[in-house]
């Protein structure tokens, strides 16, 4: 099974997920590795994309996702920008209708901001203030099944809130570019397809020989392999 096949709504961490840590004074944010081409793939699969943080200030994470370029990835996107209309019919842009509709899409994308934050979460709901899932699912009419998780779990909480709502999710390893922690983690490498290949059979092989039970489940081969094949496409961490 591919698990991006049942995938309809994927919800990101912002800080330490897509936001560094440890930046100075007027450096500005960039895209980790790999993250404009997953995001790209979940837009083409009409996957909704979602942001989910502790922090309470929507319009501070609007814009460090837009300072990476990314905000525009967790709206709805809007059928027509006008702008585009015009010049398909031949029509001439002034430089004040560009900042125009610049600014009318930037408040759009705000407005549509699929943002869970400290409110929309209720931190206090649970004892060590985990990530409601439940309440996303509800709220895109979704199973919590059909949720995935990236996070970096800097505090224990991604995890915990991941196996509280049994929500499948990816360690993504915490970002701090100046500490050049987290570079080489490849987003891209998040729900793809499996394949095997000679490096995945020998894995394979060495994990049946080696007689665990992950999460207790993989008992049989069957199981073994299917365990195996979902925890191939959760990316780089295992």
């Amino acid at each position: 099974m591919n698990l991006i096949d049942k995938i309809k709504v994927v919800v990101l961490d912002c800080y330490g997920t897509v936001v560094g840590y440890g930046l100075t004074e007027g450096q500005k944010q960039t895209a980790r590795k790999g993250l404009i081409e997953f995001l790209d793939r979940m837009v083409d699969r009409n996957i909704d994309l979602v942001i989910a943080t502790d922090d309470h200030r929507k319009d501070r994470v609007f814009n460090l996702l837009n300072e990476i370029g990314i905000a525009k990835y967790f709206a709805p996107q809007p059928l027509t920008s006008g702008l585009q209309e015009k010049k398909h019919n031949g029509g001439k842009v002034s430089d004040q209708e560009r900042i125009t509709y610049q600014q009318k899409f930037d408040h759009y994308y705000l407005d549509h901001f699929q943002f869970y934050g400290y409110d929309e979460l209720d931190f206090t709901k649970h004892e060590y203030g985990d990530k409601d899932f439940a309440r996303i699912a509800e709220d895109f009419e979704v199973g919590t099944d059909e949720i995935y998780f990236i996070g970096d779990n800097g505090v224990g909480r991604d995890k915990r809130s991941a196996e509280r709502y049994n929500v499948e999710w990816t360690n993504c390893e915490q970002y701090h570019p100046n500490a050049k922690f987290g570079d080489e983690y490849d987003f891209n490498s998040i729900l793809q397809p499996f394949v095997w290949d000679d490096e995945k059979v020998k894995d394979f092989t060495k994990f049946c020989s080696s007689g665990i039970k992950s999460h207790g489940l993989a008992k049989t081969i069957a199981d073994k392999l299917e365990w195996f094949k979902i925890e191939n496409q959760k990316g780089d961490s295992k």
